[in-house]
């Protein structure tokens, strides 16, 4: 039996005893089920962005009359009609943040009791019947007041999706795969999401013209399209059989070491280094997103006409880096290493942006140094996440996976939700910088439309203040690390013990 520290009796469970069996084994099996929980996070997080660069669209066809001046109403055939006081496309978006914090807790609770299976099958299911009404919402016979609550009520289906795939991540990795590939297949699950922003933001970009009517077919074919996409993971999703493999593929996945849900929950609000972690992943996670989704106006404003292209390649640079920091951490165990070096790229891209935007496109040469910097920016900060949960296992071991990861990722979905209501309301402040909705400034076509130098000021300044939180802050104890060393010295102890003693019985008998 492994010795638990007394430094950490008050707020760790030890495990009863040793596993019996100290054969380990991983299946080719791991990986249709790793390609699934990639799908359904992809197809998800498609959903979810698609949306977002093509706002004044999305509230063009779903908004009613009264959001049109002068009694036009949105007529079918006004290519380019005038849009007043609606945000249907910013709701759309903060549905999945706030399905996200409210429904995080049963999604644990279904993860955790249930397994890998059945959190599978809830995650493509409320997927499918998400984007299948938002479908049927962008039908443009749909009467104005059925097609919003379609939209929204869609939009909340999909949005329920998360609960369960999010916190699937770090419970596959931990069930399926050995100790040297579980960051990497973690990484790999959450880069699937950047992925599906790819998909959601290039997607719109083709399909969605720039100048069209209120009652057009564009929004269908762009859903018809993720429906297409949704439905082919929800038959995948049949394809997985079995909760976890028959032979475990790790020491810590053989011992039956959780406590439960409620107990897990008291000892993981005792660990105060799991606080830190709450803040430092939550606010990579909100700084890279809040941004993705609400930089439309504010790109615009300065000019620049293709930001969907841009944050497409924001999220691919982050699934590469994705992919490198999983294989690095896999070789070397610096987590937190890793997470600082993020945080710092982050403070660094974002003090370059802060001073890049505040002037207007003078040509390709900007737009190209506005891509690299989002690059930049999605390198750095996409990794964080995955890395972070896989640390969350590490420094709360030996609770329940799904309760860390969950606890990160509602953490991390609240501050999305704050930092996108942020990104959203200074720049209707009046405050420090002088802009059109300033009073007497109306017709001043050299200021921006609204205060958007105020709103990248607050964003930099929440990236500087969580780099210098991150970095003198976060210094964990990797505690399943050491419970799998001490399982293989203790084994390595036993068969050593056991060869000894072999000759000696030989002898007596």
């Amino acid at each position: 039996m492994v010795i638990c520290d007394n430094e950490n009796k008050d707020y760790i469970v030890c495990p009863s005893a040793m596993p019996s069996e100290t054969t380990y084994r991983t299946y080719t099996h791991r990986w249709y089920v790793l390609i699934v929980t990639c799908l359904v996070a992809l197809s998800n997080g498609a959903i979810w962005i698609s949306f977002s660069s093509i706002g004044s669209n999305v509230n063009m066809f779903y908004c009613d009359k009264s959001y049109f001046p002068n009694g036009t109403g949105g007529r079918s055939d006004d290519k380019n009609p005038v849009l007043i006081g609606c945000n249907v496309s910013f709701w759309a978006n903060q549905i999945f943040q706030i399905v996200g914090c409210i429904g995080g807790i049963f999604g644990i609770f279904v993860t955790d009791k249930y397994g890998i299976l059945v959190s599978t099958y809830c995650a493509s299911g409320f997927n499918f019947l998400g984007i299948l009404l938002r479908t049927l919402s962008s039908v443009p016979t749909m009467g104005d007041g059925s097609r919003i609550w379609l939209l929204y009520l869609g939009q909340i289906l999909a949005a329920s999706s998360q609960p369960f795939f999010l916190v699937l991540s770090p419970k596959v990795a931990e069930y399926w795969f050995a100790d040297h590939q579980r960051a990497l297949a973690n990484a790999l699950s959450f880069a699937a999401n950047p992925m599906g922003v790819v998909l959601g933001t290039v997607a719109p970009e083709l399909i969605i013209h720039l100048s069209t009517g209120r009652n057009t077919t564009d929004l269908l074919w762009l859903n018809a399209l993720l429906l297409a996409l949704a439905t082919v993971v929800m038959i995948m999703t049949f394809g997985i059989r079995s909760k976890k493999p028959p032979t475990p593929p790790s020491a810590s996945s053989a011992t039956d070491h959780s406590p439960p849900l409620l107990e897990g929950f008291w000892k993981l609000f005792t660990i105060p280094v799991f606080y830190i972690l709450m803040i430092s992943s939550g606010m990579c996670f909100a700084l890279q997103w809040s941004l993705i989704t609400s930089i439309e106006d504010m790109m615009h404003a300065l000019g620049y006409k293709f930001i969907g292209f841009a944050s497409a390649l924001s999220a691919i640079a982050g699934f590469s880096s994705s992919i490198l920091a999983g294989f690095y951490v896999d070789k070397t165990k610096r987590f937190s290493e890793t997470i600082k070096g993020c945080t710092i790229g982050i403070a660094v891209v974002a003090c370059i942006m802060n001073v890049f935007v505040r002037h207007h496109s003078n040509g390709t040469f900007d737009s190209i140094l506005l891509a690299c910097l989002l690059m930049m920016l999605g390198f750095f900060a996409i990794p964080a996440f995955p890395i972070s949960l896989e640390l969350g296992l590490e420094t709360t071991f030996p609770i329940a996976e799904a309760s860390s990861s969950g606890v990160l990722i509602i953490a991390a979905q609240l501050l999305l939700f704050l930092m996108s209501a942020i990104m959203n309301a200074t720049p209707r402040l009046d405050w420090f910088y002088t802009s059109k909705k300033s009073e007497g400034h109306e017709l001043d076509s050299d200021l921006f439309d609204a205060n958007y130098q105020l709103s990248i000021d607050v964003w930099t300044f929440i990236a500087v203040v969580a780099c210098i939180f991150t970095c003198s802050s976060l210094w964990p104890r990797y505690k399943r690390l050491e419970y799998e060393q001490s399982t293989v010295a203790q084994a390595r102890e036993t068969n050593s013990t056991t060869v000894a003693e072999t000759p000696k019985e030989l002898s007596l008998s």
